[in-house]
């Protein structure tokens, strides 16, 4: 493996669902003590260990609460769209056109959609990708009551129009028409707000799904260079912005490696993060996931400080996970 070879590339391979294995007590009881977010709010970090498995703690066993994630579920889409990509051949500059909606390069829909969260983009990827074809992966990754399918405007739509992507060349990919489906949460919690359309994730859901998409289905994607330019830099990146503090502010300048979708929901007043860290001078390997009561200030505030908190934990050898 080559120097210039990204860190997800060393990440194990998991053919199955991502496992969470509990981390030991003094752990947990370290990260409940390490910072504080308002109530309802949720935090998981957990660290791939080398046979693949994810050491996990959570912010005083919240890891189980449900939430509404916003746009933070576009990471699901997004690792799917690059999937296909790399299944058919299909490079950024493809273009692909679904249903009568205006055709647009596989580039432009993906970092719309990461960077900028639109939703039109979100649409028609996961138009393409497919809503049954997203929920048998969520459940194949361990996720039992997630669920992505709200569209936007049609909360209830499931099925798919034909889409065609077409490559520079002029060769054409043809996906034939997707009926709709009835997409049950299997789960015998009810989904936030008690809305059956909306999508019920946990921070441990967001930690397995992180997991499973870097180590499973795009970790050697030839395409995966694009999602990753779109993660990079999406905005209100709370995580990132409160480990690039705790790093200007060390003398020895550690560094990170930081993928990350945020999503806010001003209906209910909340923010949450799904990120894949990498401790560059220890080799570690780390998801984080957190959701956030609260403004997008005080989300910022919170959320940034408790990133600050978890990697000065992680840089002193305080928080050992795996």
């Amino acid at each position: 493996m080559s120097d210039g070879d990204p860190p997800w590339a060393r990440l194990p391979r998991t053919a199955g669902v991502p496992m969470l294995k509990d981390a030991r007590s003094a752990d947990s009881a370290l990260l409940d003590g390490l910072f504080e977010l308002p109530a309802g709010s949720a935090l998981t970090v957990a660290e791939v260990a080398a046979d693949g498995s994810l050491v996990a703690a959570r912010w005083r066993g919240t890891g189980e609460t449900l939430f509404y994630p916003a746009s933070t579920i576009k990471w699901t889409t997004g690792a799917l769209a690059v999937a296909l990509m790399d299944e058919h051949d299909l490079p950024p500059e493809a273009v692909l056109a679904v249903g009568d909606r205006p055709a647009a390069t596989l580039r432009d829909l993906v970092l719309s959609m990461l960077q900028a969260s639109d939703n039109d983009a979100f649409n028609a990827l996961h138009e393409w990708v497919g809503t049954a074809e997203t929920h048998a992966a969520m459940r194949s990754w361990g996720c039992t009551h997630a669920i992505v399918r709200r569209h936007f405007m049609n909360p209830r739509f499931t099925g798919s129009p034909a889409c065609v992507a077409r490559r520079p060349d002029g060769s054409e990919v043809v996906f034939e028409a997707k009926p709709e489906v009835d997409m049950p949460l299997s789960t015998d919690r009810p989904p936030p707000d008690g809305n059956p359309e909306a999508n019920a994730f946990t921070t441990d859901d967001l930690v397995r799904v992180g997991a499973a998409t870097l180590m499973g289905p795009i970790r050697d994607a030839a395409a995966f260079g694009l999602f990753a330019c779109g993660l990079s830099w999406t905005c209100q990146a709370y995580v990132r912005a409160g480990l690039a503090r705790l790093t200007a502010g060390r003398p020895d300048r550690p560094g990170f490696v930081v993928l990350n979708k945020p999503g806010w929901w001003p209906p209910d007043g909340a923010n949450s993060e799904l990120n894949y860290v990498h401790d560059v001078a220890h080799g570690r390997h780390l998801f984080l996931a957190v959701y956030a009561q609260g403004t997008e200030a005080e989300a910022e505030a919170g959320v940034s400080a408790a990133a600050e908190a978890v990697g000065a934990a992680l840089l002193a050898g305080r928080l050992r996970l795996a």
